[in-house]
């Protein structure tokens, strides 16, 4: 797999810098400076909301 599960990549999500981790098959956690935290929270229920997660 590209990105196996128990690694982790650091990449932009919109803005903000996060780090991603695949943490199981269908799994992720997502780490970011507090900051940041209401931006990327946001950023992911607008997304959720636009495919009707």
């Amino acid at each position: 797999a590209a990105f196996p599960v128990g690694k982790c990549t650091r990449t932009l999500l919109g803005k903000a810098e996060i780090v991603l981790w695949r943490t199981g098959e269908t799994e992720f956690r997502i780490e970011v400076w507090r900051s940041f935290a209401a931006y990327v929270a946001e950023f992911i229920a607008e997304a959720a909301r636009e495919h009707m997660v």
